[in-house]
């Protein structure tokens, strides 16, 4: 076992050794306003989010509640990754909470759109959902965690094809939906909703631990072990 450690404060990327010896970056997060979803950094298509309108995993008001509109298409908000260091897989996180809607869908793609990686997450039971892929992504992986009072920790793993990429998060009406290209597809209703809290991306093969951003990407403290 590891005799000790201790942290120390970080305003870049850094690497730390976790208690079980294997070396990462340390927790950071990349995605810019990261609980500010209806922030125009984030581009919404065929929802609206009211930001931080309901209690979140931490028992603040913070998180924001989904809300498709009455039309067949995606319902979905995304923004545009940078920074992203090609052939590393990288890891997308969101907290997410069933609403009028038990499922929500998670995606990374290329911008080209050449490579996507997409899965759906049963918020009702707690248990992943159906997977679609474009292209030939590598270094996929996802999970569902709970939180507790209902909160599930989703996340979605792919390794970079290229420096810039696409976060997106999506509504679904199933846990198989039809898919169009990174997203579910369904007839909304102008009522179906999810509780979303925290995104977060990063560049390591699962999620470390959350850091909370505004217009920049943050830096969490690193674990040193002696």
């Amino acid at each position: 076992s590891w005799p000790g450690q201790f942290t120390s404060a970080t305003t870049t990327l850094g690497t730390e050794f976790s208690t079980d010896g294997v070396l990462r970056y340390g927790p950071h997060n990349l995605q810019i306003n990261s609980n500010d979803l209806d922030n125009a950094a984030w581009n919404l298509h065929n929802v609206t989010v009211g930001n931080l309108d309901v209690i979140g995993s931490d028992g603040t008001l913070s998180a924001s509640t989904m809300t498709d509109n009455a039309t067949l298409n995606r319902h979905q908000l995304n923004d545009n990754l940078s920074g992203l260091t090609v052939g590393n897989i990288h890891t997308i996180s969101l907290e997410a909470k069933a609403g009028t809607l038990d499922f929500i869908a998670l995606a990374i793609r290329t911008n080209t759109g050449s490579q996507a990686y997409s899965s759906t997450y049963n918020l009702s039971t707690g248990a992943l959902g159906g997977s679609h892929t474009t292209g030939s992504p590598t270094g996929t992986n996802r999970t569902i965690t709970a939180l507790g009072s209902g909160w599930y920790r989703c996340t979605l793993s792919v390794a970079a094809e290229l420096a810039g990429a696409i976060f997106v998060i999506g509504l679904s009406d199933a846990s198989s939906p039809t898919w169009n290209n990174d997203s579910p597809r369904y007839t909304g209703d102008g009522s179906g909703t999810v509780l979303v809290s925290r995104a977060q991306f990063e560049i390591n093969s699962a999620f470390s631990s959350y850091v909370a951003t505004t217009s920049a990407a943050a830096y969490g403290p690193r674990k040193h072990v002696v």
